[in-house]
């Protein structure tokens, strides 16, 4: 937890470069049994996308979000976010499709 809680911080500082370090020692650190809780692991790996995404590297960060939304499918940010960087791929229908998930979870 500590990683995540250092990569946030560096989110909120605007250092995406050390937040993506810190976030991906704790996608390293969560351990993988029924300890680590569900939203925990949804937020890091959104997270970890957001970093990955203002970085630029968008086809890493659409990695990232499918596994927060496979780790929690109510996540509505993690659709938000995922149809955000489908949308600067220009992959429109599918930033649609996903956008249009978000609204159906949180309308």
């Amino acid at each position: 937890e500590s990683y995540f809680n250092l990569g946030n911080i560096e989110r909120g500082r605007g250092n995406w470069q050390r937040a993506f370090h810190f976030l991906t020692m704790a996608s390293r650190s969560v351990p993988r049994g029924s300890s680590s809780p569900v939203i925990f692991r949804a937020q890091l790996y959104n997270n970890l996308g957001g970093a990955l995404h203002v970085l630029s590297r968008y086809n890493e960060s659409l990695l990232e979000f499918d596994k927060a939304i496979r780790a929690a499918p109510n996540m509505v940010m993690a659709y938000v976010n995922k149809g955000e960087a489908l949308r600067v791929l220009g992959r429109w229908s599918e930033a649609i499709a996903c956008t249009s998930i978000a609204v159906s979870l949180d309308p």
